[in-house]
């Protein structure tokens, strides 16, 4: 399961003392060397007992016994191989990582990276609090750990030195009979997919497929994934699968479309992996339709800035007077800056279903309701709104951000 990883180049400074918290000082004077330490793992499959595979050294010393002191000013060719380090000590420790800030220069050169134990912080309180919940909460996992590990980008030695490493936990550390079904330890080959790609062509179950994957492996502590793995893996190359042939089904009929309609509009991009990304499209009618009834156009997700130049592009620049819509900030940016002059109105469907979301209170409901629909001047709007906020004692960030936006959902201001 286990090779060895490839070399790291390292350097120890000399002027550089590490702290209490585990950050590390920038060191005045470095003294080269050649001597490269690699990071050596031994292969669990050798070993006989559980306890021995996790035996992992870096430069000769052993994982368990790592200080502060033996990280400092060390050096990494690229910022993968500090992650492949980590992944490795927290292996040997026994937690998973996961990463977390990253730093990049305008050019997009990584500058600097850091990782942390998957208990790192709290979940968040509006994730707690919650009583439109339909689901039971998962179970909390994070537990305020402190364990991190970083580097940055040096541009004089052209590598990454690590700059801080805290080893302590706030928790209880895996087992060695745990730690292989840790997240950040689970890995699914090229080769094992491609192995249960052809045995499912010879009508194998997947589940009969990662048995076999297991005993290859001389048990389900070796093998490297869970069968949940192996399944998400197999959907995931299935799914590409389908979506590259709908791609090509979904251009052939455009063009098909376009020989037989010469007024048909069609649009399409790829990514920089030349998979198709986004497509647009209109037939003859649509337009005909549109410079007949195209007072009033409604979108119900949202679009990006070039797809509205892109549908006014198909329909020959004739903007739309007014735009219905559900509440969405991209959108609305969206559509000042391709229509400033159409009005922009919000969708009352949303509005009301975001209401029993929200507030989830039935007689709140037709009071909202009310203010939404009911024949109200802008006056007994305001009045009828101040009542309806002192009777139910309402508050909150969602009742304020509809307050102001009043002039785009309740009929007293949309009138005419």
């Amino acid at each position: 399961m286990y090779a060895k990883a490839s070399k790291t180049n390292g350097i120890q400074g000399q002027n550089s003392v590490p702290n209490s918290e585990g950050y590390f000082a920038e060191a005045e004077s470095l003294e080269e060397t050649e001597n490269v330490p690699s990071l050596q793992i031994l292969d669990s499959r050798t070993e006989e007992s559980t306890e021995k595979s996790r035996q992992f050294e870096y430069d000769g010393l052993n994982f368990q016994n790592m200080s502060i002191a033996d990280l400092v000013e060390r050096e990494f060719a690229k910022f993968e191989e500090a992650e492949r380090f980590y992944c490795n000590y927290a292996l040997a420790i026994g937690f998973s990582i996961r990463r977390s800030r990253l730093r990049r220069s305008e050019g997009g050169v990584v500058m600097g990276r850091q990782w942390v134990c998957s208990k790192e912080g709290s979940r968040s309180k509006k994730w707690m609090n919650r009583y439109d919940m339909v689901r039971t909460p998962r179970k909390e996992t994070r537990e305020n750990c402190h364990a991190t590990f970083a580097v940055k980008y040096c541009p004089k030695r052209d590598a990454y030195i690590v700059t801080k490493f805290v080893k302590e936990h706030s928790h209880r550390l895996t087992n060695s009979r745990e730690v292989p079904f840790l997240r950040s330890h689970r890995y699914v080959t090229e080769s094992n997919i491609a192995q249960s790609m052809s045995m499912r062509k010879a009508s194998i179950k997947t589940n009969r497929t990662y048995d076999y994957m297991v005993d290859q492996a001389s048990g389900y502590m070796k093998v490297g994934f869970t069968s949940k793995d192996l399944y998400n893996m197999i959907d995931f190359e299935r799914r590409q699968v389908v979506l590259d042939g709908d791609a090509q089904a979904a251009i052939s009929y455009m063009n098909a479309k376009a020989i037989a309609d010469l007024e048909c509009f069609c649009m399409f991009s790829v990514d920089e992996e030349n998979r198709l990304a986004n497509l647009f499209w209109r037939d003859s009618q649509s337009l005909h339709d549109y410079y007949c009834f195209g007072d009033v156009v409604i979108f119900d997700s949202t679009y990006k800035t070039n797809v509205l130049k892109t549908f006014l592009t198909s329909i020959k620049d004739k903007k739309p007077v007014s735009i219905v819509m559900d509440r969405d900030e991209a959108m609305r940016v969206a559509i000042d800056e391709v229509f400033p002059d159409a009005h922009h109105r919000l969708c009352t469907w949303h509005i009301m279903r975001n209401v029993n979301t929200n507030v989830n209170n039935p007689e709140i409901v037709r009071e909202f309701s009310y203010c939404v629909h009911g024949g109200l001047t802008p006056v007994a709007f305001e009045q009828y709104w101040q009542q309806m906020i002192d009777t139910y004692d309402l508050k909150g960030d969602w009742i304020e951000m509809m307050y102001r936006k009043r002039k785009r959902w309740a009929e007293a201001y949309c009138s005419g």
